[in-house]
């Protein structure tokens, strides 16, 4: 089986150094204007219409590597990226978001912010993973599902319902919206505990493990029996006390 790690422990990978020839089999040129540069001279796309076939020699070099579980495939990066990737690290990086409060921007203009439970789905649905805003979120995620509240109307829970099967399941009304918002950081994190994270809120994966550790470390095993791995797979999610 293919994998980047060999049996001692090394780290194994491909390079490939392409050299190849193309045979331009283009039967029409359509040569025009794309612009002008800094000096008003005129920019074309004669490059794009080449007359003859091409040899194209010592193209940019690609690293194969195999992953580690034989059955997730292979990834190739190209050369270029990798050294601009290894040079600054940072380049490849999640960057925090930009702050977004669609609430506040209504609240500036004077506008009801229940305007947001109206907005076209396609705009909630954006607003859901881009919004930094608790207020945004909180509205959204009442419109993507039927909560339990407690005395201080804190979210404690989901409404459950019957299906088409008869199997019992969230009360949710709008899937898209609800996986949008439940896993947008900026979420309350009891909307998260009820809406995803504690155990059963997803399904019934049995938890056959779980990892404790002092300050707030605490991690649950589950089995994923459905799996696209033959025997099944695990999946390693935070505890509902420990986000």
């Amino acid at each position: 089986m293919r994998t980047c790690v060999l049996p001692g422990g090394t780290f194994f990978y491909g390079i490939h150094k392409p050299s190849y020839h193309v045979s331009n089999l283009r039967q029409q040129t359509q040569c025009d204007q794309l612009g002008n540069d800094q000096n008003d001279n005129p920019i074309d796309n004669r490059i794009n219409f080449p007359e003859d076939d091409l040899e194209v020699q010592q193209a940019d070099w690609i690293y194969e590597i195999a992953n580690p579980f034989p059955f997730r495939g292979t990834t190739f990066i190209g050369k270029d990226w990798a050294d601009r990737s290894a040079a600054d690290y940072e380049r490849i990086r999640l960057t925090d978001p930009p702050q977004l409060s669609l609430s506040q921007i209504f609240k500036d203009a004077q506008i009801d912010t229940t305007l947001i439970e109206k907005l076209p789905r396609p705009v909630q649905l954006s607003l859901a993973t881009t919004s930094t805003d608790s207020e945004d979120l909180v509205r959204l995620a009442h419109l993507s599902c039927s909560f339990q509240f407690n005395e201080t109307r804190q979210p404690v829970g989901l409404n459950y319902e019957l299906d088409s099967k008869h199997i019992c399941r969230p009360a949710i009304s709008d899937d898209d919206l609800f996986e949008a918002v439940a896993n947008n950081p900026a979420l309350p994190d009891q909307y998260k505990i009820a809406m995803v994270i504690r155990p059963g809120a997803q399904g019934g994966s049995e938890i056959i493990g779980d990892f404790h550790q002092e300050q707030g470390t605490h991690i649950y095993e589950y089995l994923r029996r459905n799996s696209y791995i033959g025997g099944g797979h695990y999946a390693a999610n935070m505890a509902e006390n420990a986000i």
